[in-house]
């Protein structure tokens, strides 16, 4: 059986032999991930029996789940947090800084109010922009505070980096729909 090498009990950062870190090298991560799919990738496995292609399914729904987790820079803190005992609770924590969620609401408003033409690119442009200026100074943050490890800020900046995400995530549906009707 080739399972017997493969723990998978291991977590993410040990199943591509990485320190357990929020810095990580994307380019080792994605060398060690193509290594292991193609070391225990279940169509390698199909001629044997089913209890190997069960386990070759298994190993590789890990590793691309892992993989998935590690290279996104919002999973891969949200799961550091997790390593670390830190619940995020986001479902039923509602206690967040009103200042920002008021800002929140703004960038929804003004998202709302963009025609879906050629004038609302430029603003659904510019509110891009700015969110993403937003998050990259806001995961910068989370990293320092991670080295820390002073994981309740860290825990609050994250949740408020999951609502910019959102934001990100809407303004590009924006966009693309705006970009559909113009060509």
């Amino acid at each position: 059986f080739f399972m017997y090498n493969f723990d998978l009990s291991q977590n993410y950062f040990q199943i591509f032999n990485l320190r357990q870190n929020f810095s990580i090298d994307l380019e080792t991560l994605t060398a060690s991930f193509q290594a292991l799919q193609s070391s225990y990738h279940p169509d390698k496995f199909v001629a044997q029996n089913d209890v190997s292609s069960r386990q070759a399914m298994q190993v590789s729904s890990l590793i691309n789940e892992a993989y998935q987790t590690l290279k996104n820079p919002i999973k891969r803190a949200i799961y550091i947090m997790q390593l670390n005992g830190v619940n995020l609770d986001t479902e039923t924590d509602t206690n967040m800084d009103i200042d920002f969620l008021m800002e929140q609401m703004e960038l929804r408003e003004a998202m709302d109010a963009i025609p879906l033409d050629e004038s609302g690119l430029d603003q659904i442009d510019g509110i891009a922009l700015t969110v993403k200026k937003q998050l990259k100074q806001m995961m910068e943050r989370v990293e320092s505070l991670f080295e820390k490890q002073a994981w309740s800020e860290a825990r609050a900046l994250l949740r408020e980096v999951q609502f910019m995400n959102k934001i990100d995530q809407e303004a590009k549906k924006i966009q693309e729909s705006i970009e559909d009707t113009l060509y």
